[in-house]
């Protein structure tokens, strides 16, 4: 009998499956629902969490469901990085969450709201400027090939050089802005 009741378990274990397609798409759903009342960034946290766990997803789905949910067609015009940045900064914790970030920033302009396209390279700029993205890493996705590690599949090469050729500027930007301050570090 004993027997007989542990093969069912696993059997039943061995059924358990997530479709993490739909359960990301609840997630966000819910997240979303979520950010349209008035919550504190501890409590919009909490709430990501408690979605990304009722949903078996992974803790590295947080920032995949956090940026479905809050960012828009509007992130400019709302100016939703710096409204969210305290989120995201719970949520991003390393190099690998930066790459991440960077993919779904590219993704979002490139695929999801392709008039967004010019917009990459300042939308990349405010979330540096929050502090949410560094320099090694902006400098690495586009000149380490560090991008194929994560781009989304949607994402074409055509449209990957577009964006590459859009970040340019920005990444010139940073590297003589770091010969600069080295400049000053040298003077002193």
């Amino acid at each position: 009998m004993e027997a007989a009741a542990t093969e069912e378990v696993v059997a039943t274990l061995d059924n358990l499956q997530v479709d993490d397609e739909n359960a990301l798409d609840s997630a966000v759903s819910n997240l979303k629902r979520y950010l349209s009342e008035s919550h504190s960034e501890t409590e919009v946290f909490e709430e990501l969490c408690r979605q990304q766990t009722y949903s078996a997803l992974p803790i590295t789905d947080r920032l995949v469901i956090f940026f479905r949910s809050a960012f828009t067609e509007q992130v400019l015009a709302s100016n939703q990085v710096a409204k969210f940045a305290p989120v995201l900064e719970q949520i991003i914790d390393g190099q690998h969450s930066q790459y991440q970030l960077l993919a779904l920033v590219e993704h979002f302009c490139a695929v999801e709201h392709s008039e967004l396209l010019t917009s990459y390279p300042i939308l990349l700029k405010l979330l540096y400027d929050e502090d949410l993205l560094d320099e090694e890493c902006l400098v690495a996705w586009v000149n380490n090939g560090v991008r194929k590690e994560y781009a989304h599949w949607s994402v074409t090469d055509e449209l990957a050089v577009k964006l590459k050729a859009l970040l340019q500027p920005f990444i010139e930007w940073l590297e003589n802005a770091e010969e600069e301050s080295e400049d000053e570090s040298d003077d002193e």
